[in-house]
């Protein structure tokens, strides 16, 4: 009989610790948007696909949504078909799949016929590339938005852009809102480890050591071990130590101090944020963090109904 878990990696990750991440900007974002809702005719929120109910958005905006998963090409494409069906199922929300950055079916947004359309989601979901992309497809112009790989670029929202001309449809931007308070630790790890805090806030080894769990957990190991030469591991410091060699990261005199022996030369952080950039770009596999199985979609969807949540409503 095939051993399911042959390693011997672990089945549980310990995390206890929260990140509270909830910069002025965000609570002012919140304000303008009740203050301006009136305006608006759909509501497109952009999700991040590796962490498609991680990031679903406890601000309900009273208005018709549209629910954008962008970085498709970032998750595991077999589990996208059965999350667009719960979703209309239990949350009555029109999906589409897009890859922002390159434009893939972006197009079909304009589909909608909303003349007037804030776009809203989690931080460093690619909400400025994707209304940039709409401007450009539909009065071919160049970006106008801000674009950045971090967590918290735009931090105000945008006055409106034109990004079609007949019918005329205006659409705003606006500054990545969360909760800060419903997110467990693990959740704060998932959102850690797809850029959607700010990496200062973080230890990077931690949201390493669980991007090494997740990665061993869901059979990837094999990216990791064709690019450090090295058999499957469970730990860490292993794999940090290996990076740090591969690409000879080493410290400067005074960070050696109070080192331990087999590391006192190396970068341990840059080594973890290397391996966590290497999966914000694909290059450790496709790996979807939530569980989007048939049991964990029923699990969720059934547990996290809308009228058994605490919601901001606007």
């Amino acid at each position: 009989m095939k051993l399911a878990n042959p390693f011997g990696f672990r089945t549980t990750f310990d995390f206890n610790s929260k990140i509270f991440w909830y910069p002025p900007h965000q609570a002012k974002a919140l304000m303008q948007l009740k203050n301006g809702i009136h305006h608006i005719d759909l509501v497109v929120e952009v999700r991040d696909a590796r962490i498609p109910l991680t990031c679903l958005n406890s601000v309900v905006l009273n208005r018709k949504k549209l629910v954008v998963y962008n970085k498709v090409d970032l998750a595991n494409p077999q589990l996208l078909p059965a999350l667009k069906d719960y979703l209309k199922k239990y949350r009555q929300e029109d999906v589409i799949f897009t890859k922002a950055n390159e434009g893939f079916n972006v197009k079909g947004i304009l589909k909608f016929p909303y003349l007037s359309v804030v776009v809203v989601g989690a931080p460093n979901v690619g909400k400025s590339t994707l209304i940039n992309q709409l401007r450009n497809l539909g009065m071919k112009k160049k970006k106008v938005t801000q674009v950045g790989p971090k967590a918290g670029v735009t931090r105000m929202i945008q006055t409106r852009v034109k990004i079609h001309p007949d019918p005329p449809i205006y659409l705003t931007d606006t500054p990545g809102i969360f909760n800060p308070i419903v997110s467990t630790p693990i959740e704060c790890l998932k959102i850690a480890l797809t850029g959607g805090t700010n990496d200062s806030l973080t230890t990077k080894i931690n949201v390493a050591d669980y991007l090494l769990f997740r990665l061993n957990n869901s059979k990837n190991y094999k990216y990791y071990c064709q690019l450090l030469n090295m058999e499957p591991t469970d730990n860490i410091h292993d794999i940090l130590l290996q990076i740090c060699k591969k690409y000879e990261f080493k410290v400067d005199e005074n960070t050696r101090i109070n080192r331990l022996l087999d590391e006192k030369d190396y970068d341990m952080d840059k080594a973890a944020e290397l391996l966590i950039e290497l999966y914000r770009k694909g290059q450790l596999g496709r790996m979807t963090l939530d569980d989007c199985s048939k049991e964990g979609l029923d699990d969720f969807f059934q547990n996290n109904q809308p009228d058994n949540l605490l919601y901001n409503e606007i």
